[in-house]
């Protein structure tokens, strides 16, 4: 892996990392929007969907309908 390589690693970690606490914070309130799901952050933060089932420990096909449901 390159310096660049690992630049954008340490990034995509890093947001993904804050987007977690956010969700964190976000869940300690009853009115949590649908938006605010780990798995729907992780997408934004450019995760794929496959990365995201190893961070959430669910199946692929319960992170897609989640993200799915989450553009809607």
């Amino acid at each position: 892996m390159n310096e660049l390589q690992t630049l954008k690693t340490i990034e995509k970690t890093t947001l993904a990392i804050l987007m977690l606490l956010v969700e964190a914070r976000e869940s300690n309130s009853k009115d949590v929007d649908k938006n605010q799901k780990v798995e729907i952050l992780l997408a934004k933060a450019g995760f794929k969907a496959p990365e995201i089932t190893k961070i959430v420990n669910k199946n692929l096909s319960a992170v897609q309908k989640a993200i799915q449901r989450g553009r809607k």
